[in-house]
């Protein structure tokens, strides 16, 4: 479904990306885990077109995305739930769920999804006057995923969604992430918690310092002794 193939991504001076290839195909839960610095917030922001890239490609169901507006990428079906949330916060929480279906026109088929997502995050439904800053981080969390369900996506990118959580919000969240993977949402999922992401996906990159260091399965990586010395330095 996504394939990363080459990229190279630079800020100015610094190589954020240093050629890196990965593939996430139809169904699959893939996780990206690695330190602070990385390189996983810039992988994902480029494969949403948010950013430029100085090398490679990026083919979303075959056909490259580089080219494309951010909000055409979208259309074609990937959302991206950002680093930090990115929510509204002077916005009621039903104004910020109805940003994430501006590029649908059918709507009957968008009530049926804000359904879906008051079923997942019941607490929504009941703040959806309030405004969205008034929401707890974890709250907010919900927001955000909420919000990218609602373009429906064909593939589901997450940028650290644990980060700042309390560990009772981070368990709702990766619950919630357990279900849609059985309706066979793919997601790839960018996260500092190896152990959980691990528990999580089907296949794992390592990434560091713009470079992916080791790959594969949860358990091919945990009998790789590299991967033990990897784990320890983000743990």
């Amino acid at each position: 479904m996504l394939a990363i193939e080459n990229l190279v991504v630079r800020y100015g001076s610094i190589l954020a990306l240093r050629g890196i290839s990965l593939e996430v195909n139809e169904g699959e839960v893939v996780g990206v885990i690695g330190p602070n610095g990385a390189g996983k917030s810039t992988m994902l922001m480029a494969s949403a077109a948010a950013i430029p890239v100085a090398e490679g490609d990026i083919r979303f169901e075959g056909e490259t995305v580089l080219k494309e507006r951010p909000e055409k990428v979208v259309e074609r079906g990937i959302s991206l739930v950002p680093e930090g949330r990115h929510i509204f916060h002077r916005l009621t929480v039903g104004e910020n769920l109805e940003l994430g279906a501006t590029t649908r026109t059918d709507a009957a088929a968008v009530e049926e999804d804000r359904a879906r997502v008051f079923e997942l995050f019941p607490i929504l439904k009941e703040y959806l006057g309030t405004p969205a800053g008034k929401l707890s981080g974890g709250e907010q969390q919900m927001l955000a995923i909420g919000r990218a369900l609602l373009a429906r996506p064909r593939l589901l990118m997450l940028d650290e969604p644990s980060l700042g959580l309390a560990p009772v919000v981070i368990d709702r969240v990766f619950e919630t992430l357990e279900q849609l993977r059985k309706t066979g949402m793919t997601i790839l999922l960018v996260e500092q918690h190896a152990e959980r992401t691990l528990d999580l996906a089907d296949r794992v990159y390592v990434l560091r310092t713009g470079s992916i260091e080791l790959a594969g399965t949860p358990e091919d990586l945990a009998g790789n002794p590299q991967f033990e010395k990897a784990f320890l330095g983000f743990v």
